[in-house]
């Protein structure tokens, strides 16, 4: 059918000679099904996993200002990012046929379409899918029993670290508090003692170093948003900074050399573990330049330090522009890497 007068007609032939490559395979369903099948997963021992997950991996974004982005090309394939979901596949067409393929990649699930048409598919692939997963929906995992942690059953349950609420569960051989990795969230197994050792983060150091288990730690990102949390944290596992600087509130818990840091990343999972080595309270402008240094941040200057803390804690504190910032009661602090190993800075 003609796209825009709705008559039938001979569609004529097309033959894309050097672009053939791109374009002119001509396939059917069964054979398009079988390469969804493979980009959910099912590569037949053809390519190791490691490899797809890579094929897979976004590489240029439909950048669009101010809007998350929807559409992308991975090594070979295209993504989207549609409702929360994300899809792999490509389109294909020649004049007057029309192919699309779309896999949700979470679960497997797969559409291929074949139309006699040129004027598009619109959004008729994700539509089949959709319909797919209201009327099949995946079936959770079968139930078992697992009779192994009968003695262990008064472990589960809600535990609580101050206010903050940690579920604990087992899985497997696991005791799992929270979200792993998020906060104080960890995975626990038995030793041969019957003791349960920490597996990340902040257990894991302790269980590594026992003299640390009596020390409680702050866990919290760097700065005041998502963005700088995550960058003051590159610069901490890259060893430019070794040092950090902030107002003295009236309810902060004091900081003492010794004492540990959890530092979380923007999005509140714990990344690495810090000790105090240093620690002293002045004025903001008491600070010199092998502090302005060791934090490692902008042009490593004292000028460009102070510029970036009055910034800091007028905005952080909400100060009005007549406040002297720099008399304002300031922590220096030091600290060294301890956990995780391959991050972790030379002992003493």
């Amino acid at each position: 059918m003609h796209p825009f007068t709705d008559v039938a007609h001979v569609e004529p032939e097309h033959d894309a000679e050097a672009l053939a490559p791109a374009g002119q395979l001509w396939s059917s369903a069964e054979d398009l099904a079988r390469w969804a099948a493979f980009a959910a997963g099912r590569t037949d021992d053809l390519l190791p996993s490691g490899t797809l997950e890579e094929m897979l991996r976004p590489v240029a974004v439909s950048d669009v200002p101010r809007q998350p982005w929807t559409g992308a090309h991975a090594l070979g394939w295209q993504v989207w990012n549609v409702g929360g979901r994300r899809f792999v596949g490509h389109g294909g067409s020649m004049p007057g046929f029309l192919a699309g393929l779309r896999v949700d990649a979470a679960t497997g699930d797969g559409v291929v379409v074949l139309a006699n048409a040129t004027s598009g598919l619109g959004p008729l692939a994700t539509d089949l899918l959709d319909l797919l997963r209201e009327l099949e929906p995946l079936a959770g995992p079968a139930w078992t029993r697992r009779p192994g942690h009968a003695d262990r059953l008064d472990l589960v349950g809600d535990w609580f670290w101050g206010t903050a609420r940690y579920p604990a569960r087992l899985e497997d051989e696991y005791l799992v508090l929270g979200e792993p990795g998020a906060g104080r969230g960890a995975r626990f197994r038995a030793d041969a003692d019957g003791i349960w050792v920490g597996l990340e983060g902040y257990h894991a150091y302790v269980a590594a170093h026992p003299e640390a288990a009596d020390v409680e730690p702050a866990v919290e990102p760097f700065g005041d948003s998502p963005a700088m949390a995550d960058a003051l944290l590159a610069l901490v596992v890259g060893g430019g900074k070794r040092a950090t600087a902030g107002p003295v509130c009236p309810d902060d818990h004091p900081v003492r050399v010794g004492d540990h840091w959890v530092v979380l990343d923007g999005s509140g999972r714990s990344q690495v573990v810090l000790r105090t080595v240093d620690v002293r309270v002045g004025r903001l402008d008491s600070v010199d330049d092998a502090f302005a240094r060791d934090e490692g941040e902008g042009d490593l200057t004292r000028a460009w330090w102070l510029r970036a803390h009055r910034d800091f804690a007028r905005r952080v504190l909400g100060l009005a522009d007549d406040v002297d910032v720099d008399a304002m009661e300031t922590r220096f602090e030091r600290f060294a890497v301890v956990w995780p190993p391959e991050h972790a800075d030379p002992r003493p």
